[in-house]
């Protein structure tokens, strides 16, 4: 175990701070306060492959195949033009898990609820979320906000962002989690002899795979190192990454299927806009989707499932 581990988070941890080095330079001069440049994209984007392109490497060098690790549904992966027919047929196995297909979606909504009850509790009164747009386009974005209906966006975002976001980031997002809650998931719960427990070491580890990006330009949180914040930034994200991951991992327990986390998981990136609105206090490190808030909301998703898990069995 600790040498297929070795060969498979050796080399995405090593590309992981690589990355971050390079996109720190290239933001040395930091222009956005919470958001990380466009231009930056395309290399989180290869990001988000290497874990996926280390298990591979894991599996080749242990005689294993990646495959058997929640991907057994896709059936054989094309090479060349064929590979269309594996993207298909990665989108078919997605969709047709019915009811945990819908809740890789629809978990999203759940959060926002839950978002503006803790909001009422927490301040006494409904979030202000059209004022809240307007805020986060004009201050994190950089944007005019009178160029921007804001209500017809409010409705675009609660509509439209976690299904797009299931829908288009389940690809990216497939990258990670043939890592996490395929290969890793498998090899660590067999270690420990629980899923659950697996499930949060794999979110410490994956939570400070992100870590380098959030000290080194600020990613999720707008803090940089020598900042302290930065610092609070990497753990309060690495205790986001631990929580989040036992209901990832248990949509893959549940389904054998490993495209239901990557679907909730791209959900979640696309809906970071939405979520951000229903708590919003101007401090990334208190509200938004990856700040205190957000481990208080996924903590009682986290109990809801697992609750109903026990109750369905």
């Amino acid at each position: 175990m600790h040498r297929a581990l070795l060969m498979c988070l050796g080399p995405t941890f090593s590309a992981s701070i690589i990355i971050a080095l390079i996109i720190s330079y290239l933001t040395r001069t930091y222009a956005l306060e919470y958001v990380h440049p466009t231009y930056t994209m395309p290399l989180m984007i290869v990001l988000m492959f290497t874990p996926m392109i280390s298990s591979w490497v894991a599996c080749r060098l242990t005689g294993d195949k990646l495959t058997s690790h929640g991907l057994m549904k896709v059936g054989k992966i094309e090479k060349g033009l064929k590979f269309i027919v594996t993207l298909m047929r990665i989108y078919v196995c997605a969709l047709r898990e019915k009811g945990y297909t819908l809740m890789s979606i629809s978990y999203i909504y759940v959060l926002l609820l839950l978002n503006v009850l803790l909001h009422v509790i927490t301040f006494g009164k409904a979030p202000d979320i059209a004022t809240n747009l307007e805020e986060i386009i004009g201050t994190l974005m950089h944007a005019s906000s009178q160029v921007v209906d804001v209500r017809s966006e409010l409705m675009l975002m609660i509509i439209m962002s976690p299904i797009v976001g299931g829908l288009v980031n389940m690809l990216p997002a497939l990258g990670e989690e043939i890592c996490w809650r395929g290969y890793l998931l498998d090899l660590i719960k067999d270690k420990v002899g629980s899923w659950l427990k697996a499930s949060m070491l794999i979110g410490i580890i994956w939570g400070l795979w992100h870590a380098p990006h959030i000290v080194l330009y600020g990613f999720n949180y707008g803090y940089q190192y020598p900042q302290m914040e930065a610092l609070e930034g990497a753990m309060l994200f690495t205790i986001f990454c631990m929580i989040f991951s036992v209901f990832l991992s248990w949509l893959r327990i549940r389904t054998d299927n490993v495209l239901l986390p990557a679907m909730a998981h791209g959900a979640y990136n696309g809906s970071a806009g939405l979520l951000m609105v229903s708590y919003w206090t101007g401090d990334t490190l208190t509200s938004g989707c990856v700040g205190v808030e957000a481990l208080v909301v996924m903590v009682i998703l986290d109990i809801a499932v697992l609750a109903y898990d026990k109750m369905a069995r």
